[in-house]
């Protein structure tokens, strides 16, 4: 026995109340176990004093390890909820990167209506230079906002006349909707 000594000797000092003890459920005997520290402990066993120190130390340890498991189960769920939060900003900024990439398209489409207007533009300027025929003042191109004005004899008229809708045309570039169909 740990105690040193046999079990009738332990329920004797049960019974002369010198040992704590109780009857569990199922009406066994248990006993309290509560070592005397200091002058009374030295005549314990030392299996027994070896034992009760065991225990202890364990006790400490399990406390904390438990404590330290504790920690970091709370920065396990912080290390979660920035992995949650991350995820949700890259999904958002994919998002934005989508729409940013279709605007970009937008505007190289805008970009490219743009300089096919311009070309056109200039092209009929070049041969209004060349020739003055009545022919020209009734050309258009199926687009009510680049109609060109009956003939003007001053070339000065007409390069205001382009120049106010060039400024237009960038007016409309800045726009989101086109006024145009947009090309799939």
């Amino acid at each position: 026995m740990l105690l040193g000594t046999s079990v009738e000797s332990v329920r004797r000092r049960i019974k002369a109340g010198k040992i704590n003890a109780f009857h569990d459920e199922r009406g066994r005997l248990r006993i309290h176990a509560c070592l005397p520290s200091g002058a009374a402990r030295e005549g314990m066993p030392p299996n027994l004093v070896g034992l009760w120190d065991e225990l202890k130390a364990a006790k400490s340890d399990l406390a904390a390890a438990a404590s330290e498991a504790q920690q970091l189960r709370h920065e396990l769920s912080l290390a979660h909820f920035h992995r949650r939060e991350a995820q949700l900003d890259l999904v958002g900024l994919q998002n934005q990167s989508l729409e940013l990439q279709q605007e970009l398209e937008t505007a190289r489409q805008a970009l490219a209506h743009t300089q096919n207007e311009l070309a056109s533009m200039w092209r009929v300027m070049s041969s209004r230079k060349e020739r003055t025929e009545p022919g020209l003042t009734g050309m258009t191109d199926g687009n009510d906002a680049f109609d060109l004005p009956p003939a003007h004899n001053s070339l000065a008229s007409d390069r205001s006349r382009i120049q106010s809708q060039i400024t237009r045309i960038r007016d409309l570039s800045k726009r989101r909707r086109w006024p145009w169909p947009q090309a799939s």
